[in-house]
């Protein structure tokens, strides 16, 4: 017997969330691969954070640009800081879409991915209006990719029933 979900050899595509559905079982492909994608990047950021927090000498493309080479022990900590919101942010875009360890926790997830969402629009805002043009070659970028990748994540698990702003 066959799957009913199952059309011509294919699965069907998940159905979205009704309007206060856990969205975690019923994120798209879509959100899925794009979840996973952000978390990538956000891996990278997050190794980038931990080694200019270790003492790398990367301080011209990092927090301004006004340190060459090492940071001070203050911007070592900010770093640091920067690592662990960055991992925080690579789980709750996760968590939104279904996956990871933030799966399943509902309302606290949300909130994460909101502020992950957030976090990506300051992220492209603070990349290119900064006055190093090396860390907004290297950042704006990648936070604009982070951005885009997290709003595709947001739209496709937005539960159904909700309406559109604008």
């Amino acid at each position: 017997m066959t799957d009913p979900s199952v059309r011509r050899g294919r699965p069907r595509a998940a159905a979205l969330p009704t309007a206060g559905e856990d969205t975690s079982a019923t994120a798209s492909q879509t959100a899925v691969a794009a979840a996973w994608s952000a978390a990538a990047l956000l891996t990278v950021v997050a190794a980038f954070h931990a080694a200019v927090a270790a003492g790398a000498p990367w301080g011209d493309v990092t927090q301004g640009g006004g340190t060459s080479g090492t940071l001070d022990a203050s911007g070592r900590v900010v770093a640091g800081g920067s690592c662990v919101l960055t991992l925080v942010v690579a789980l709750a875009v996760l968590g939104r879409a279904g996956r990871g360890p933030l799966a399943r926790r509902g309302r606290t997830t949300t909130v994460l991915a909101w502020v992950a969402t957030v976090y990506a629009a300051v992220g492209v805002v603070l990349n290119l209006v900064t006055r190093s043009s090396s860390e907004r070659t290297l950042w704006a970028p990648v936070s604009a990719l982070l951005l885009l990748l997290v709003i595709v994540v947001m739209a496709q698990t937005r539960p159904r029933g909700t309406p559109r702003t604008g």
